[in-house]
């Protein structure tokens, strides 16, 4: 593996950059040597006004495109979460020579688990409820309910996202095209780059059965945190990146 790398953060639905709270700071940490690039998905963040592609396949290609822009200094590796990880498993696929590792948490396929585990069922009310409120703060706090089992950090958490979504806010337009490219999306054939599942078995919106399905059909290794929710990496961060460095150290 190589001495130094760049690593590529992609969030989820609807999401940016800035919803990955202190993760990044903690993976600089642990890989202190490391570039660590934020990038955002079409429809969200930097990219709020894009187009949105309707399919997987055209994200990345928008993304690698914004790459080409301004290139990274070492090999890829992709963190990714939901949304994230179908768009660096199609990376993955497309592209073996151009990425040397990916991280998938939470995720899943449309082939392997149906459309009630990959968003589920039992969270629709609190869903849907959440993104119809117009108070920014309390439409975060609410969300995270379902995404964060940190009951500790939803004050704090709730204000930071809170300004996010008053600075750069995410059209209901583009989340749904963004959904809509997700729930098609398909892989049927393992990957030919290393690749790690981590999984939060506490997670609210996307069952954790979707990732040992994933493990179970291509043998990816696998990690599974006891409590964490959906947005893993804000639940327990350290926790992730000790995670990832075990894993690369052991390839």
């Amino acid at each position: 593996m190589p001495k130094q790398r760049s690593w590529i953060l992609l969030r989820g639905l609807g999401r940016e950059t800035g919803h990955w709270h202190n993760f990044p700071e903690v993976l600089q940490k642990t890989f202190p040597q490391d570039e660590i690039r934020l990038l955002d998905l079409p429809g969200a963040g930097a990219y709020r006004k894009a187009k949105v592609p309707m399919s997987i396949s055209g994200m990345v290609q928008f993304l690698r495109g914004e790459l080409e822009k301004n290139p990274t200094k070492y090999p890829i590796h992709l963190v990714s979460v939901s949304l994230g990880g179908m768009i660096a498993l199609e990376w993955m696929r497309q592209y073996p020579m151009n990425v040397h590792a990916g991280v998938l948490i939470n995720t899943s396929l449309s082939n392997l688990s149906p459309f009630y585990k990959r968003l589920r069922w039992e969270s629709y009310p609190q869903f849907f409820s959440s993104i119809v409120k117009t108070d920014e703060e309390q439409r975060e706090k609410s969300l995270l309910k379902i995404l964060s089992n940190r009951h500790d950090q939803y004050d704090l958490i709730a204000k930071e996202w809170g300004e996010i979504y008053k600075q750069r806010p995410v059209s209901g337009k583009s989340v749904l095209q963004q959904l809509i490219a997700a729930s098609h999306f398909k892989i049927t054939e393992a990957v030919k780059v290393p690749t790690l599942l981590i999984v939060g078995l506490g997670d609210k919106l996307v069952n954790p059965e979707c990732s040992e399905k994933i493990h179970r059909e291509f043998n990816y290794p696998i990690v599974k945190h006891p409590w964490g929710g959906h947005d893993l990496t804000v639940d327990d961060g350290l926790w992730v990146a000790s995670e990832i460095k075990k894993w690369l150290d052991a390839l």
